[in-house]
């Protein structure tokens, strides 16, 4: 082995080589934030769109906006539409979470089992 730095002393403390303060901690993220007003705003403007196209179905501002961004009118189907596929997203989401959840969690049990 190579020799000690100079004074004879090594430079680990007496119990061998020091951890880091944070060593066998687990990380936790920071909470997130839930998606906040941007869905509801987007609604907001899906509507007026629809009403103000509604109302201006024949002057010239609305044809070029409505050459320009395409008919606003979605229809109760369309809505319909949009919540199915919520709650479809949704349950796939807490669906894939907790397959994860539960390997991980078997996963820790089969590595370290109880001492008791």
């Amino acid at each position: 082995p190579p020799p000690p730095p100079s004074g004879g002393r090594s430079s680990a403390p007496a119990g061998g080589p020091r951890r880091p303060p944070d060593a066998g901690r687990i990380y936790r993220a920071p909470p997130t934030r839930a998606a906040g007003p941007a869905p509801p705003a987007a609604i907001l403007v899906f509507i007026v769109f629809s009403w103000w196209s509604s109302r201006n179905m024949a002057t010239p501002l609305a044809d070029q906006a409505t050459a320009l961004f395409g008919n606003f009118a979605i229809g109760s189907a369309g809505y319909l539409g949009v919540a199915v596929m919520v709650l479809v997203i949704g349950a796939l989401t807490a669906a894939t979470s907790h397959f994860t959840v539960v390997t991980y969690l078997s996963d820790i049990d089969i590595r370290q089992p109880d001492a008791g």
